[in-house]
């Protein structure tokens, strides 16, 4: 019985323990988040940092239509597929005789064939 009470004792301490772990690091995130956008309290801080990220979607879609707006002005010559020289221009087609294939497996022995793979050839060794 008592063993059942230390072993209870310890499982909740262990549970206490990542509990205090992990709302430490929860609030050292949340202060973390804001300390980087300022005091949570001061209106004006808060203010700024939205106006400051409305101002910079502004520039960037002021970059985009600026840059939509050269792209229309550029204009492109067709009169190229109009010369003499493109219209002279063949298509050439390579036709590809059909082939019809081989063995279904190359690596097997080859039936009926006058080849002998099963002897070696015989060497002689000349001896002084």
């Amino acid at each position: 019985m008592k063993n059942s009470h230390y072993n209870f004792i310890i499982i909740l301490l262990i549970i206490v323990l990542f509990g205090g772990v992990y709302s430490y690091f929860v609030s050292d995130l949340k202060s973390e988040a804001a300390s980087s956008l300022g005091s949570t309290s001061d209106l004006s801080s808060t203010a700024d940092a939205t106006s400051a990220i409305t101002d910079e979607n502004f520039a960037r879609d002021t970059a985009f239509l600026s840059t939509v707006g050269a792209l229309n002005k550029i204009k492109i010559d067709t009169s190229i597929f109009e010369d003499p020289a493109f219209k002279a221009l063949n298509y050439n087609v390579v036709t590809i005789d059909t082939v019809t294939p081989g063995r279904e497996n190359p690596f097997s022995p080859v039936v009926g064939s006058n080849i002998n793979t099963t002897t070696s050839p015989r060497v002689k060794f000349i001896t002084n």
